[in-house]
């Protein structure tokens, strides 16, 4: 049995809302006492055998509220599912075990990412300059490594659907430059920063193939100038013999 009443403070009576209902839950004593409340002369209210309850602190409704701001990816914890990016906010995205995995959970996007090139290969076909930025562009998975047979082929970087993406032409290890190689040609979609990262340490260096029509000499660069460049370049093995005068360019 429960009954319902509204506060007293004093000699006010407030309006009686739901945030200020008391709940009474009657519980029978051992005599069969009915637990109706009694009043004392000084205005408070007793009852020795009922369980007072008050709601005056709604938990649920802040419950809600946080699992609201979630869903919608503004603030709150993490970690919500989801099917694709849409169900995560603008701060999330939709992460993923696989590629081929229909749910995942909704993550929050990094906002910082490390300087040094580890690549992998997205959902989409772009490569990644690193996981970090995999994740902070939004794409739900990815697997370690340059994209090879699902690569995504391009002209520009326009064709790579993604921010920021360049169209990179490396050129497998051991092929020659030519005056052939221009126009340049179909590069694979790359992700990179775009302002070559500070403390950037990498040991992958690249030979641009020199380009006749610009008068451009063969030089040695590392992988942030051979992909934001678009230019074709070489993969290289031995940098002292085949970058001229062994030198690496900034």
């Amino acid at each position: 049995m429960k009954r319902y009443a509204c506060l007293l403070s004093g000699a006010l009576l407030a309006a009686c809302g739901s945030e200020d209902i008391l709940v009474f839950e009657a519980v029978p004593s051992s005599g069969g006492s009915s637990g109706d409340l009694t009043t004392s002369a000084g205005g408070s209210t007793s009852s020795s055998s009922e369980t007072m309850t008050t709601s005056s602190t709604d938990t649920s409704a802040t419950t809600s509220t946080a699992t609201t701001s979630t869903a919608t990816g503004t603030t709150g914890a993490a970690t919500e599912p989801c099917g694709d990016v849409y169900d995560c906010g603008y701060y999330f995205f939709c992460d993923k075990d696989a590629c081929g995995t229909e749910t995942g959970a909704c993550e929050p996007r990094p906002v910082f990412c490390e300087p040094d090139p580890t690549p992998v290969c997205g959902c989409d076909g772009v490569t990644y300059w690193n996981d970090c930025l995999r994740r902070q562009v939004g794409v739900a998975s990815s697997t370690p490594g340059e994209c090879s047979n699902y690569a995504r082929r391009c002209n520009n970087g326009s064709d790579c659907g993604v921010f920021p993406g360049y169209c990179a032409r490396i050129l497998p290890l051991g092929r020659e430059c030519n005056p052939d190689l221009y126009p340049p040609p179909e590069g694979t979609c790359w992700a990179v920063p775009p302002v070559r990262p500070e403390g950037l340490t990498d040991s992958n260096i690249f030979l641009l193939c020199p380009n006749p029509s610009m008068d451009d000499p063969a030089h040695c660069v590392d992988t942030h100038w051979a992909i934001t460049s678009q230019f074709p370049h070489i993969r290289i093995s031995d940098q002292a013999a085949e970058c001229p005068g062994g030198e690496v360019r900034p």
